[in-house]
């Protein structure tokens, strides 16, 4: 949905208008997609974007495939181990699923490079910005304040206590 409405707000504009997004506050994962899609980004000292990062009953997609990197280093480090992961696997873990929540978090970065590919020249620059969102950060609530959303997206897309944030 963060997406579409990100796209949905480009798509209504006229004439010279401009898609702006303030962030008063925090501003994590979904808001920080919408946001992604706007031509400029307003914020203040208690503003915070957050990492893209796609949730399931209130777990990252991505711990998934790093719970399992896990559970290969422990099996490794102690091969008696094997038997009890592969068993506590085989019933708790759907096969299937695994591939499906890589896919699902990997559309992450695709809409994130989709809303930012019009703002920057390289397209380098616009994946590497869309993976920094969707797989650099290893916490759902990591702050990324006014600084480093300005040194990421740069000072033509982020707007540090303008006019339009203070309102």
């Amino acid at each position: 949905p963060a997406y579409l409405i990100s796209k949905m707000f480009r798509r209504c504009l006229k004439g010279d208008s401009k898609f702006i997004v303030s962030v008063p506050a925090e501003a994590k994962s979904a808001a920080t997609l919408l946001s992604l899609g706007a031509d400029e980004i307003h914020m203040g000292p208690m503003s915070e974007l957050g990492p893209i990062d796609i949730q399931v009953d209130g777990l990252p997609l991505l711990s998934v495939s790093s719970t399992l990197n896990k559970i290969a280093s422990i099996v490794h480090d102690y091969p008696k181990s094997a038997g009890m992961f592969a068993e506590y696997l085989t019933r708790n873990l759907k096969i299937g699923l695994i591939g499906y929540y890589d896919r699902v978090s990997e559309s992450a970065t695709q809409y994130a490079s989709i809303l930012l590919k019009d703002k920057y020249s390289d397209s380098d620059k616009v994946m590497e910005i869309a993976n920094h969102f969707t797989n650099h950060y290893k916490a759902h609530g990591f702050v990324v304040d006014t600084e480093e959303a300005k040194s990421i997206l740069g000072s033509d897309l982020v707007k540090d206590g303008s006019e339009i944030y203070e309102l």
